[in-house]
């Protein structure tokens, strides 16, 4: 109990956010395993230190800050025993999206688990090896770059690799809205519109 009083008084100062588990076959919220997503990546560095073994769960944390920025409802999907690491939705849309530093050469989880979902709206593997950018089966695997700088996830090109130097990149997405995916925020604050940084 006390843990769990730990992580809502974490959630009431806006320094993580939950995600609960949807169950694609019943659809339904699950009430259990939820997990957590810190508001501020930079914290894990903060207390941690870098470890390249972190780069997948910070890109995790990444994309559902973009998603949540963006006004989706974001859930981790649940599809019999596979897990689809977000299932986003936003009025009448809804994406799924896979999260991995590079797509494994010895395993399909990440694209296997999408081609088991029994629908048609879009699905996406956001992965940081411009290699793996592609489409396999209609799904869209794209550079965490692109994503991130795609205008609310319009015009998402699967063959929109990116090819500008990585400090073009790095001003890009810190220059104004893109920068907002890094920082704290709170839903009657909307991140876009936060102030310009200034160079």
């Amino acid at each position: 109990e006390s843990i769990y009083n730990y992580l809502r008084w974490l959630e009431q100062a806006f320094i993580i956010y939950p995600c609960e588990r949807y169950d694609l076959q019943g659809k339904s919220i699950l009430k259990t395993q939820e997990k957590y997503y810190l508001a501020d990546v930079s914290l894990r560095y903060a207390l941690l230190g870098y470890n390249r073994k972190m780069l997948d769960g910070a890109m995790e944390n990444i994309v559902f800050l973009e998603l949540k920025r963006r006004g989706y409802d974001v859930f981790i999907g649940k599809n019999d025993a596979k897990e689809i690491d977000f299932v986003a939705t936003r009025r009448d849309e809804r994406i799924y999206v896979q999260v991995c530093v590079q797509i494994p050469e010895a395993s399909d989880r990440e694209v296997g688990n999408l081609m088991e979902i029994r629908d048609h709206y879009p699905k996406y593997v956001v992965t940081l090896n411009e290699m793996d950018t592609g489409i396999e089966d209609g799904i869209r695997i794209v550079h965490l770059a692109d994503f991130l700088l795609a205008e609310n996830g319009d015009h998402l090109s699967a063959h929109s690799v990116t090819v500008e130097p990585s400090h073009v990149i790095l001003e890009k997405l810190l220059d104004n809205r893109y920068f907002a995916v890094f920082l704290p925020f709170h839903s009657s604050a909307p991140l876009n519109l936060l102030p310009k940084i200034q160079k």
